[in-house]
């Protein structure tokens, strides 16, 4: 494992960027993580401090230890939780009062995805299946002792729609036209574009193509062209016919933003189906930075299997 050391200026503090062999990598999946490749570097999201009024909670949550993971601390070699957002760095940059203005550094509240069987969904014929197809190759991959090879795993874009993750944060950058959700893992990008439709004969992608309109206080966010997904976590199955619809909004003084999201896909679906709600909160302390995963693929694959 290779480790960068980057001091904080008048904190005493330094950033460990720490750049993951297979050891680490089994570290995070015994986790219950997001499966982590190669040389990633992350900055990971403080433990959500108790709101007033509405207090968030993730569903589906497992009880993932808050910000498990994060490398930043007087001794590089530990892993820790980075702390609340402070109180000065509230004082000094809150978020904007305006209910639609989502822009900021937000982190997510910790969440865990299931590891194992595939929660009860109102599958077609197709979609269970696929959802046996996973099971046998999750069934080999447990008797090698080893995790089932994930899109990150690889070096690509996360599975799914979201603000951050439990170990990075994301950025908001908006203006009349567009609102693009910058994830620091895996460089992943959500451009969500405020006029027009989305183009005919979409060729499916990681992040499609999303187009958002306001209900009120509420955005409301149509995404089509995505490439298929064999629902890893437990979640996020679909088809490249798939049609998610989101909705974001801010509360607790715009502190709190929170995202839901249904899959409309009768080709894996019955009917409609939410992905668990996501929550992240305001971090005005916290920088995006680079995301790094091409060095030392192989060490990182070791303990993963396709």
């Amino acid at each position: 494992m290779m480790i960068e050391i980057e001091p904080q200026a008048g904190t005493g503090r330094v950033v460990a960027r720490r750049f993951c062999d297979s050891s680490a990598k089994l570290l995070v999946a015994a986790l219950a993580l997001t499966s982590m490749a190669g040389s990633a570097f992350a900055q990971s999201p403080p433990p959500l401090p108790p709101a007033a009024g509405e207090r968030p909670q993730s569903e589906g949550a497992l009880g993932t230890p808050a910000g498990a993971g994060t490398v930043i601390s007087s001794d590089p070699k530990l892993l820790s939780p980075l702390p609340a957002a402070p109180e000065d760095a509230l004082r000094r940059d809150p978020p904007s009062p305006d209910p639609r203005n989502l822009g900021g550094v937000w982190a997510s509240v910790p969440q865990a995805f299931p590891t194992g069987a595939m929660p009860q969904l109102p599958l077609t014929e197709t979609g269970k299946q696929r959802v046996a197809d996973r099971a046998r190759r999750q069934e080999i991959a447990n008797a090698q002792g080893k995790t089932l090879m994930t899109e990150s795993g690889r070096c690509r874009p996360m599975e799914g729609i979201g603000i951050g993750s439990e170990l990075f944060p994301a950025e908001i950058i908006q203006n009349n036209e567009k609102i693009v959700v910058l994830n620091e893992e895996g460089r992943g990008r959500w451009i969500i574009h405020l006029k027009g439709e989305a183009p005919a004969n979409l060729k499916p992608s990681h992040f499609g193509y999303s187009v958002g309109h306001w209900e009120g206080d509420i955005l409301v966010v149509e995404t089509t062209g995505l490439r298929a997904n064999d629902g890893a976590f437990g979640r996020g199955l679909r088809s490249e016919n798939a049609r998610i619809v989101s909705r974001l909004r801010k509360f607790d003084e715009g502190r709190n933003l929170e995202l839901v999201s249904t899959i409309h896909d009768p080709e894996t679906y019955t009917r409609p189906v939410d992905d668990p709600k996501t929550l992240s909160t305001w971090h005005p302390e916290l920088t995006v930075l680079e995301f790094q995963c091409e060095e030392n693929q192989e060490g990182a694959r070791e303990g993963m299997i396709e």
